[in-house]
């Protein structure tokens, strides 16, 4: 899958990442990185340091389609382990700016969107999401953010997020590595990024 440059440039590894999302997996035990209070300082979850976050989620190689990958890994049966955190990117300033997140089984629409809510500051806010249904049959789900607390963290003339906005996208891969038809209602895939998501972009 190819997003289109609107939508960031996280979003360009498409196929490269559906490589790491399965169905049909079974977990492993995740660091509850998110628990820390979002203290610049302290902070583990999008937005860290990039020390602080690979404090509870290392830096790993196995199964790592593209980019830097960090997190505990999934199992999955015998296609083996993939990282949580794929194509972490890190802004100038040494902050997580971006990554695929993964979470191995698929999800209901609101449990997907607590796992990603689990990686962003208290005051993280939705001011849009919606259901897409591009011309070539694939579902996602657009969803964008906002935190003055990432507004704070990224204002600076090299990130140059001042608002704090936070695109991001909900996909379900199969095991084809292929977007499903059902991606709206059992997702297994998180894009985030600094690069919020506009209508009319395809899937």
């Amino acid at each position: 899958m190819l997003m289109a440059g609107s939508c960031g440039r996280y979003r360009e590894c498409g196929l490269l990442l559906a490589a790491a999302i399965l169905v049909g997996v079974v977990v492993l035990p995740i660091s509850a990185g998110a628990a820390v209070k979002s203290s610049p300082t302290k902070w583990t979850g999008y937005g860290a340091l990039l020390q602080n976050f690979k404090r509870v989620h290392p830096k790993t190689t196995y199964h790592c389609s593209a980019g830097g990958c960090y997190g505990t890994p999934y199992k999955n049966g015998s296609a083996g382990q993939y990282a949580q955190f794929i194509s972490v990117d890190v802004s100038s300033t040494g902050r997580v700016i971006g990554y695929s997140q993964t979470w191995g089984s698929t999800l209901s629409l609101v449990k997907a969107k607590a796992q990603v809510l689990k990686m962003m500051p208290t005051d993280i806010r939705t001011t849009a999401i919606w259901v897409n249904h591009d011309s070539q049959g694939n579902t996602c789900v657009f969803w964008n953010l906002k935190s003055k607390t990432l507004g704070q963290w990224f204002g600076d003339r090299k990130t140059g997020d001042p608002s704090g906005t936070v695109g991001v996208t909900l996909e379900h891969f199969n095991a084809r590595s292929e977007l499903a038809s059902d991606s709206a209602t059992q997702l297994n895939l998180a894009v985030v990024d600094l690069v919020p998501d506009q209508k009319g972009t395809d899937c």
